[in-house]
């Protein structure tokens, strides 16, 4: 019980059984370990099998919402995606083609010198950045865009905490270990309405706006829906430091 897992995606009771999963086809390599269910510590809030860790996003202050407010440029776009293969997906060249008509797109994606990743020639892009070089580019943009994977991450919250609003495409059906090679082998089940249902279920607008991505008359309405709104930065409680201190201090005293 002295032990706890950092858990990103959550193990169910089914994969952590190791006679159960054994038996009835759960047994995944990261499963089966036997322990009690809390003891997983997930990123994200989505089952109450594991305990909720979390992370801390940065916190602004008046003095630096003002200036996110007084600086943000109403037609920049930057993508959530610093490896090179998540701009194979595809279809993404033809809402990138449309968010190009209204907007100047940024990217980070990571390359060696003599060889630049294939990003579109419109695509201005900066290389990987460190921490603070992408919290100033986010503190100018006006949009993060999602191209579906990865899968639950950081950065979009970072993102809205910098004034960003972060749109982000709806998967149907939701994507899960029985029909996506990515979760093939995760202890869970679990299905995955869009690419961040943290920040689609319990964000939501005007910080988020999930819409399915191959539709391009609801992709061209919420560019330019984006376009119009002002949104201010927003972090929730439970990612501050203080929220963050709260969870720790109930697990130390409770678990």
């Amino acid at each position: 019980c002295h032990i706890r897992v950092i858990d990103t995606f959550g193990t169910e009771p089914a994969y952590n059984h190791e006679e159960y999963a054994t038996l009835h086809g759960y047994r995944t390599n990261w499963g089966y370990w036997n322990l009690h269910g809390q003891q997983y510590m997930t990123m994200f809030p989505h089952t109450p099998d594991n305990s909720f860790m979390g992370f801390v996003a940065e916190e602004l202050n008046e003095t630096e919402r003002m200036f996110i407010q007084r600086n943000k440029v109403n037609n920049m776009a930057v993508v959530y995606g610093k490896d090179a293969g998540m701009w194979k997906l595809q279809g993404k060249e033809n809402f990138l083609a449309v968010l190009h008509h209204y907007m100047e797109i940024h990217g980070t994606v990571y390359y060696e010198t003599q060889r630049p990743p294939e990003v579109p020639a419109f695509v201005k892009n900066h290389g990987l950045l460190p921490q603070q070089e992408l919290q100033q580019l986010l503190r100018k943009a006006k949009l993060f865009i999602g191209f579906g994977f990865p899968y639950e991450g950081p950065a979009p919250l970072e993102a809205i905490a910098n004034g960003c609003v972060f749109l982000q495409p709806k998967f149907n059906p939701p994507h899960s270990s029985l029909n996506h090679e990515f979760f093939r082998g995760k202890p869970t089940s679990r299905k995955v309405s869009s690419q961040h249902p943290y920040a689609e279920e319990y964000i939501g607008r005007p910080h988020v706006i999930t819409i399915d991505f191959n539709n391009s008359e609801e992709f061209n309405a919420a560019i330019r829906e984006i376009m119009k709104i002002n949104v201010e930065p927003f972090l929730p409680y439970e990612y501050t430091c203080e929220g963050m201190l709260e969870r720790v201090h109930a697990y130390i005293q409770n678990q």
